[in-house]
């Protein structure tokens, strides 16, 4: 079985989550759907956190090619805004819950601009060793980022996973599509001992 790739696009939420004087900088979302786009051209798996701004116009490009889209939400009252998707996901959690089980969907993540929910994406990511590629002049927590990382790579001292940094958008899609195929076949190479499998299906860990 040959598994997609699934690729997280996570950045800034919607106008509506922030005071009426903020505004996205100038195209970004036509970044967002351009990114959705080439991901699902790629055969991936688009996922995002189901809401607004970076999130939708994401999903609007992969859906606007017959591409296949996933949103992490919180609760069914965020189904209203889930317009742009395919499937969900949804956590149950308390506030800020899809954005520690998003990034664990993913194969590989990629940034644009971002808040403080794309902050805790990016982190929950990091320390789960799920690849990030930051999408460069985008503002947010991704400029912030692209200046401050540990040996230009690093979000800490632990050096446990690399963040990757590209300036345009095929770069990114390309990049995080390597990344996340690698993945996958890190994994599949980890739990394919025979003896690791019961009755021909399921893994058993210790």
């Amino acid at each position: 079985m040959q598994h997609q790739v699934q690729i997280g696009v996570v950045g800034f939420a919607g106008e509506e989550e922030y005071p009426n004087d903020w505004k996205m900088a100038d195209g970004i979302t036509n970044i967002a759907r351009s990114i959705g786009k080439l991901i699902a051209l790629k055969g991936g798996v688009v996922v995002t956190g189901g809401g607004g701004g970076v999130m939708a116009a994401a999903a609007t490009g992969a859906m606007e090619v017959g591409g296949f889209t996933l949103a992490v939400i919180n609760t069914l009252r965020d189904l209203p805004d889930c317009y742009w998707y395919s499937a969900r996901v949804v956590c149950g959690m308390a506030e800020g819950g899809p954005e520690f089980v998003l990034p664990l969907t993913c194969d590989a993540l990629i940034v644009i601009g971002g808040g403080a929910g794309t902050l805790n994406e990016i982190a929950v990511a990091y320390r789960n060793s799920v690849p990030i590629v930051l999408l460069a002049k985008t503002g947010g927590w991704c400029d912030r980022l692209t200046s401050s990382l540990i040996d230009n790579i690093y979000l800490d001292e632990r050096r446990r996973s690399v963040i990757f940094t590209r300036t345009d958008a095929e770069e990114a899609v390309s990049c995080a599509f390597e990344l996340g195929i690698k993945k996958i076949e890190q994994a599949l190479n980890t739990y394919s001992n025979p003896s690791d499998v019961r009755d021909g299906h399921r893994k058993i860990f210790d």
